[in-house]
């Protein structure tokens, strides 16, 4: 379901993400652009069922890390859900339009302005982390330092959207794409790469559910930090 350039990544230049949403027209147009299509309303209900799939042992109570947080949909979803979510996000000008969305939640515990790399949360924070969109990215080495920060603040585990390329993943992207012009960088991986990763981390995968199976190259991860199951 996601279209762009694939990149090696460049260890000298900061990886496209960082720096891209933070501009207030690309933030003020990525739901329109990505979501108001009669596809992208199937894409945000299959993200959203997934997810809640994956997440199917939490209780309401839960507190939850959305990171990151972007314009609020994944934590609006959450929020309407029960569980107790705040949100964390590089850029301003996503944050204020997700602040603008959450502010009727009683549930909703706050915005923070944070660079995924170095959060400034102590240890055990939240019960979980969620993190939706963000993975594909990450150059590989930057996605495996910001995944031990997930760790590192999360009690019980995450809940990350992983893209994993493959050969019928590839032509159907290709045939999505047709027409459309994408200004993101992006850095999926092969499953093997996946569960290396997720190993290096010092992750453990629990659970790994395809959005959709052959169209799709997105999976939700259920994920325990190693020490946790030993």
């Amino acid at each position: 379901m996601l279209s762009g350039q694939r990149h090696d990544w460049d260890p000298e230049i900061s990886y496209q993400a960082k720096i891209r949403y933070q501009d207030k027209g690309i933030a003020e147009r990525y739901d329109q652009e990505r979501f108001s299509s009669l596809l992208g309303r199937w894409v945000n209900h299959l993200e959203k069922k997934t997810l809640l799939n994956c997440m199917k042992e939490l209780m309401p109570e839960d507190t939850v890390l959305d990171i990151p947080l972007g314009t609020g949909r994944i934590a609006a979803f959450l929020l309407s859900r029960g569980f107790q979510v705040a949100g964390a996000d590089i850029s301003e000008e996503m944050m204020a339009l997700a602040k603008n969305r959450l502010r009727g939640f009683p549930n909703f515990m706050g915005a923070y302005l944070e660079d995924a790399e170095h959060l400034s949360f102590p240890d055990g924070s939240f019960d979980v982390v969620v993190s939706v969109r963000f993975m594909l990215h990450l150059p590989p080495p930057v996605r495996i330092k910001i995944l031990k920060e997930m760790k590192r603040v999360a009690r019980k585990g995450l809940f990350v959207a992983y893209c994993v390329s493959g050969f019928t993943t590839e032509i159907s992207k290709f045939l999505q794409g047709i027409g459309k012009k994408s200004g993101d960088l992006l850095y999926p991986g092969t499953k093997k790469q996946m569960e290396g990763e997720m190993d290096e981390a010092g992750l453990e995968i629990i659970r790994d559910l395809p959005m959709l199976r052959f169209v799709s190259e997105a999976y939700y991860l259920a994920l325990r930090s190693k020490r946790d199951r030993d």
